[in-house]
């Protein structure tokens, strides 16, 4: 995600995101739980896994996606699950 679209990030934003402790690199539905804004740097977003409502994670942005297919056209990650199945 690049920086303009991670700082416009509001809680109640739906996206996708990769869960890092989990080695199959799989995308999970989240909403956006916390933004903590910070002047002339990147946000710090804090996001809760849909599938799992007591985990809220603090991801780099580079592993959320908004929520589209369009979004995974260009991540590493995504494209390694596709080569993987």
């Amino acid at each position: 995600m690049l920086v303009f679209q991670w700082n416009a990030l509001r809680v109640g934003d739906h996206v996708l995101v990769h869960d890092d402790r989990a080695t199959a690199l799989g995308l999970h539905d989240g909403v956006v739980a916390i933004v903590q804004t910070h002047p002339h740097e990147p946000n710090d977003v804090a996001i809760r896994l849909g599938d799992d409502a007591d985990v809220v994670l603090h991801p780099r942005r580079h592993a959320v996606h908004v929520d589209s297919a369009d979004a995974r056209r260009d991540c590493w990650r995504c494209a390694a699950v596709g080569a993987a199945a």
